[in-house]
């Protein structure tokens, strides 16, 4: 009897915790609610394994894209999107990174653009769904091709020609000389290590920003000096002030 005794006090003396089963109840349903979205995102922005290519829908509106800039969707958790984006910075190209799964208007932009995985990358007219090193120089190549055509169109198809004295003559008949201010046209324009599309990228060149012209040129590019960095850059995105 001593020992009930002792048990019994100690139960009295014990706190009892309250149970509520409505609680308990909700919490279940909302984690189950909580695995369904999940599951729901991670299977709209699925991982592609095998890319593709395919056409940029002609109406589809991207966003703070610069002209010419390549732009990437993904997700922070997605492995293809991360091998994109080492070889992108490893080849030096400039890109605009954007997530679908914490941003409602690159989400949009993605629907717009036949997005059904990630990561989706556009470049100019062209798009690359998944991604292999492959994949994307191919289409990458494409793109460097459509981007010197439309330079040349875009400037009237100018081509710089050597003169004498240092100068470049150009179809607009403006003329530079060595050591002219100019001026650039456009932000993010490419400062090249050679005189090619294809040429490493020294730097980008923002909009206004003074370079001087060195007295050099080759095809339709100039050699100039930034603050930075010297390099060539396509005349067709520079202007004398």
């Amino acid at each position: 009897m001593k020992r009930l005794s002792i048990f019994l006090a100690y139960l009295m003396s014990t706190p009892v915790l309250a149970w509520d089963p409505v609680s308990v109840f909700e919490s279940t349903m909302q984690g189950q609610v909580n695995q369904q979205i999940y599951r729901g995102v991670s299977g709209m922005f699925r991982s592609i394994e095998t890319p593709s290519a395919g056409t940029r829908p002609a109406n589809a509106e991207i966003r703070d894209a610069r002209p010419g800039e390549i732009v990437l969707y993904g997700t922070p958790n997605c492995g293809y999107c991360k091998q994109a984006r080492v070889h992108l910075q490893s080849r030096g190209i400039p890109f605009l990174e954007k997530d679908v799964s914490s941003n409602a208007q690159a989400e949009s932009e993605w629907r717009a653009l036949g997005g059904r995985g990630v990561p989706l990358t556009i470049m100019g007219s062209h798009k690359l769904t998944g991604f292999s090193a492959a994949s994307f120089d191919k289409t990458y190549a494409q793109f460097q091709t459509e981007q010197a055509s439309g330079a040349s169109t875009a400037s009237g198809r100018v081509q710089s020609v050597a003169k004498p004295g240092n100068q470049v003559a150009s179809a607009s008949n403006v003329a530079y000389s060595a050591g002219d201010l100019l001026s650039v046209r456009i932000a993010r324009v490419k400062l090249l290590a050679e005189p090619r599309l294809e040429s490493n990228v020294l730097g980008q060149l923002e909009k206004k920003e003074e370079v001087i012209y060195l007295g050099e040129a080759q095809g339709r590019y100039l050699k100039v000096k930034s603050a930075a960095a010297e390099g060539w850059v396509d005349q067709a995105l520079i202007v004398k002030p």
